[in-house]
């Protein structure tokens, strides 16, 4: 004789399942089941004429995302119910939830299995998922503040140096390097990692060229001095001394 029908009863914590099965002939038969928050299959087998029955717990399979590279955001994989984790073992068939999310910086380029960003598909081997990630480029615009610079822009990527800056020019002045401001700021130089995340405006910066100014008085004097110290002035400032004299000479 067959079993023609039962009702398998399941506990998941404080919850019950009940699932009815009718059975039409000996054989295997498969139940998918819900509770509140875990998947479960089980298979269920008739046999022959002593009515026995069991049941066993189906196939499962671990699941896994990793983000490449790791700074480059997060990668999470969730199956039904249950929470968005790293790796876990989930049951044949059960569908799963796989999700990039980029860090600021970073978009999010391909799932190794060729999916969307976020994208579902059902298990049925153990597998290792990997986001990849790319870091963004930003154009860095150079304002010489008062000088000249060429080039004047530079694309920079996120995460790496800024590299080579160019050198700005501006007569009687000499540069003291970039700035994320016309004045104050913090300088950028070429080693700084870029952490901008929108294009950016850098600005030179500038300090005064100081210039020494020695006079030869030729054998003349200034009230009665055959020689005088020399004088520094900045870069367009204007200085005077007094007229020398020289006997049978006009200055």
């Amino acid at each position: 004789w067959y079993v023609t029908s039962c009702q398998f009863t399941i506990k998941h914590g404080d919850y019950w399942s009940h699932t009815n099965l009718t059975v039409n002939g000996s054989g295997s038969y498969m139940i998918y089941m819900w509770n509140y928050w875990n998947y479960t299959e089980l298979s269920i087998g008739a046999k022959g004429s002593s009515g026995e029955s069991h049941v066993q717990a189906a196939e499962k399979y671990a699941i896994s995302a990793t983000a490449s590279p790791s700074t480059g955001g997060t990668a999470t994989v969730k199956g039904n119910g249950g929470e968005a984790v790293a790796s876990g073992n989930y049951f044949k068939r059960q569908k799963i939830t796989a999700k990039a999310t980029a860090n600021s910086g970073y978009a999010f380029s391909s799932w190794s299995d060729s999916g969307a960003a976020e994208h579902t598909f059902y298990a049925s081997k153990d597998v290792a998922l990997t986001a990849n990630f790319t870091a963004n480029q930003y154009t860095v615009t150079f304002n010489p503040n008062g000088g000249s610079v060429s080039p004047t822009t530079k694309n920079v990527i996120y995460g790496q140096p800024y590299g080579d800056l160019p050198t700005p020019q501006l007569d009687g002045y000499t540069s003291t390097g970039w700035f994320t401001e016309a004045e104050g700021g913090t300088q950028i130089t070429s080693s700084t990692t870029v952490n901008i995340t929108e294009p950016q405006t850098l600005y030179a910066h500038w300090t005064v060229n100081v210039y020494t100014v020695c006079f030869n008085l030729d054998g003349g004097n200034i009230d009665g001095q055959t020689s005088i110290d020399d004088i520094e002035l900045d870069y367009g400032e204007v200085g005077s001394i007094a007229t020398p004299s020289k006997e049978g000479n006009i200055f």
